[in-house]
Order: structure tokens, then sequence, then C-alpha cells
């Protein structure tokens, strides 16, 4: 019995598809949505290799620390602006940077979410009445 031609795989009409094939393939849609347009200016990197920079991002690390063991060891972040405060050298008084911390941010489940201050008597961990 004689088989037929196999088809030719350059030819275009062999190459196209039907439009159902979305149903036969088995695969749903899916739709993603990317924001484009000018970053947001909360979201800031601080570099600078100054004697001054280093005093002040390793208090805030520990100001970052020692929140976060006041609120049990959650991850915590701050929310901070730069500003800048004295400092005083061996060539006299000089600004460095500073980043005092304008509030508390703690992400919970996907969001981003304002951290309540802790009371006194949860941050001292005893009661004292008055």
């Amino acid at each position: 019995m004689p088989q037929a031609p196999a088809p030719d795989p350059f030819n275009p009409t062999n190459l196209r598809l039907s439009q159902s094939f979305v149903e036969t393939a088995g695969v749903k849609k899916l739709l993603t949505t990317v924001r484009v347009g000018k970053p947001s200016p909360l979201i800031v990197t601080f570099s600078n290799n100054a004697a001054g920079s280093a005093v002040a991002i390793k208090e805030l690390e520990h100001r970052i620390r020692w929140k976060r063991a006041l609120h049990g060891g959650q991850e915590i972040y701050p929310l901070t602006k730069l500003t800048d405060a004295p400092w005083k050298t061996g060539f006299g008084m000089r600004r460095r940077p500073d980043f005092p911390i304008l509030g508390w941010r703690q992400f919970i489940d996907g969001q981003l979410r304002i951290v309540e201050p802790l009371s006194l008597e949860a941050e001292l961990g005893d009661s004292v009445p008055f």
C-alpha cells in the first residue's frame, strides 16, 4: 500500500494554527500588569564613604536592632529622612549625615503596614502603678 507524501515543512499553509488552539492546548491566558513610570522617591539608597556617614549608618543599625528586639524579633523597617547633624572632629565641628526615624513599617501578608509604638509598660516589661 503506497503511503501519502509527507507535508512540505516550508509551505506556510501547513504552519497555520486554527483559532481554537488555546482551548485545545489546555492552558489558560495569563494577564500580567507591569507598571511603567518614574520610580518613587520614597525608596532611596544612600552611598557615601565618609567617616561621618559610617557613624550615621552604625547609629541607624543600632536603633533598628533595639526596635526589633523590643518587638520580639519581628522584621520591622524604619522610615527615615536624610538630614545632617553636628559632629565633633579633630578639625572642629563639622556636619555629618543623620537618619532620624519618622516611623516603623512591617510587611504583613504582602502589604506594608504601620507598626504601632509600644506602650511604656510593654517597652519596659513592667507595670508601674502611679
